[in-house]
């Protein structure tokens, strides 16, 4: 009654290339409304369990309670993890369910890249490599975002919109050899200026 599953031989079982034909051409004609709705949820609302059952770790296979059903069962499970060689095999027509047209068109261009990536590392590393170009990308292009829009999108007095910057004077404490520190701005019109000073138009020059 020992726990070890090297002892036993573990068929594999494997589908036929007509049976994934049979599959492929079955979800190209179903259409999106024809889909089931199930609840928001992993499970589609029904309480979930692992497949592996209670005895995934080897320690509690080698207890008393590994029963000789537990065993088949065990076995089982291990012959359900050996997939055919062309799964797990994507089904196009999915898309159209899981992402609307415009989704499913900013996605192509990291989809193509990601299908570039599977010739040269695993499935779920090329789909971590893909969210890192994207979330990389859209942070390159927010603080380039936030860059033009500080230095050329501020307002002036003819210009409203944009982000408007203060700047505070330094604080000068006595003891300091710059206290008093005199006001930068000596004239009236130096407050809430907004670049009126700099204008071309309205000149009495």
């Amino acid at each position: 009654m020992g726990g070890h599953d090297h002892g036993n031989e573990v068929k594999k079982t494997s589908i036929s290339e007509e049976e994934i034909r049979k599959i492929l051409t079955r979800a190209k004609v179903q259409v999106p409304s024809e889909s089931p709705k199930f609840a928001h949820s992993p499970s589609s609302g029904v309480l979930h369990t692992s497949i592996e059952g209670a005895f995934a770790n080897e320690r509690a296979r080698l207890g008393p309670n590994f029963t000789e059903t537990d065993r088949k069962w065990r076995i089982k499970y291990l012959e359900s993890q050996n997939l055919h060689p062309s799964e797990p095999f994507e089904v196009p027509e999915l898309s159209k369910v899981h992402y609307n047209p415009v989704r499913r068109f900013y996605r192509w261009p990291l989809n193509q890249v990601e299908k570039l990536l599977c010739n040269y590392m695993e499935k779920h590393t090329a789909s971590i490599t893909r969210k890192l170009i994207g979330g990389t990308l859209i942070g390159y292009f927010a603080v380039l975002t936030l860059w033009y829009q500080l230095n050329y999108n501020v307002p002036n007095w003819e210009y409203k919109k944009g982000f408007r910057i203060f700047y505070t004077r330094e604080v000068v404490l006595p003891g300091d050899s710059r206290w008093p520190m005199a006001n930068p701005r000596t004239q009236s019109w130096q407050h809430y200026d907004l670049d009126f000073h700099n204008r071309k138009a309205f000149r009495n020059d």
